[in-house]
């Protein structure tokens, strides 16, 4: 860990442009450790790096993990007087681990935003080797000024020289560029029945039309979780790459936080995978024992760009297995070809969450 670096700058607008700059501006930087572990928001081709900004002591230090552990770290937040700073929080992406560092300048307030650059740098002599692991150095940033803003925006430079403009938007990825897909092309088929011969087979009940969100869910207003079906060799088929499964292929399913808040959700197995009928959306899965399908009460901690993934084989028997109620759930009838959507029920605070792939015999 790097020791803490602080620099004081006077941004008094010099240009003639007309800015609404504060005057003086300092900040202080404290360089974390670089994680070599890629970040949801890396996952898109144009964007060089992530920025978030903490503007009182509630505000959780998500970004960081175990920051408890970081030496220095919870002292020097606590240092911050949030009545006169803000922190903000950069990240970027270098080549390989010598670029480990985030050099931070040109801090300022201009037009009503925090503004300033971040540029990962090569901290290396020649003497030194460096891994070919792509690496994320991150800092955090405290700016005191009077009066600031509640938007910040940075030009983040990552090790390869390219650069762009990334703003404290309250959101930790852009879902246009997460991988994966929502739904297939087209207009989805239905089945005419599904009706199992058993008697005694209670099918499992679920989200009808209009009550699954498709691809992301919100709180309010607020986006939270994005869910992706993802086009792995399996899942990679038709004229536009739609996802589509055949019998024994392999389904993964991603759901990520997407905001800059921690998000909770309940039990993991508290979903559904239903298949689209002349009646509506209808659960594969049922029981024959008339026992209740339940689950433990728990609020489980996702942090942004965490969440959970699943994924099962394209059987009767995959469907159910590694199910918290592997041991009850039943297919019935067997699969047939159609539309299938995937419907998770556990978030907290907002509608069930759902994505859809069509299956063929």
């Amino acid at each position: 860990m790097d020791d803490a670096t602080s620099r004081t700058d006077d941004n008094t607008d010099n240009n003639g442009g007309g800015n609404e700059d504060s005057g003086d501006v300092e900040y202080e930087v404290f360089q974390l450790d670089p994680s070599l572990a890629q970040p949801l928001w890396a996952t898109a081709e144009d964007v060089t790096g992530f920025i978030t900004l903490l503007e009182d002591e509630y505000d959780d230090i998500w970004m960081v993990e175990n920051p408890d552990e970081v030496d220095g770290l919870l002292s020097w937040l606590e240092e911050t007087e949030f009545e006169k700073s803000s922190i903000v929080y950069a990240e970027a992406a270098g080549p390989n681990t010598c670029y480990n560092t985030l050099d931070i300048s040109d801090v300022a307030v201009t037009n009503g935003e925090i503004v300033g650059t971040a540029e990962t740098v090569d901290t290396s002599d020649e003497n030194d080797g460096c891994g070919s692991a792509e690496t994320y150095p991150s800092a955090v940033v405290r700016v005191t000024a009077d009066d600031l803003p509640s938007n910040a925006t940075f030009t983040v430079v990552d090790g390869w020289g390219e650069s762009s403009e990334v703003a404290a938007n309250g959101r930790y990825a852009d879902p246009a560029n997460l991988p994966g897909y929502v739904h297939p092309d087209g207009d989805p088929p239905k089945l005419k029945e599904l009706t199992c011969d058993d008697k005694s087979f209670q099918r499992l009940q679920g989200p009808q039309d209009g009550e699954a969100a498709l691809g992301e869910a919100y709180n309010d207003e607020e986006l939270t979780f994005a869910m992706r079906v993802h086009a792995t060799q399996a899942l990679a088929g038709g004229e536009q790459g739609s996802p589509r499964v055949g019998r024994g292929d392999e389904v993964r399913i991603t759901m990520w936080n997407v905001s800059t808040d921690v998000q909770h959700t309940g039990n993991r197995h508290e979903w559904n995978l239903q298949v689209l009928t002349m009646d509506g959306w209808q659960d594969v899965r049922g029981t024959t024992d008339g026992d209740r399908i339940g689950y433990d009460d728990v609020a489980i901690e996702h942090r942004p760009g965490e969440g959970f993934e699943w994924t099962f084989e394209m059987t009767e028997a995959g469907i159910v297995a590694g199910h918290d109620h592997e041991g009850k759930l039943e297919v019935c009838p067997d699969l047939q070809s159609g539309r299938y959507r995937f419907v998770y029920r556990g978030i907290v605070s907002g509608e069930p969450l759902a994505v859809e792939f069509d299956y063929n015999e």
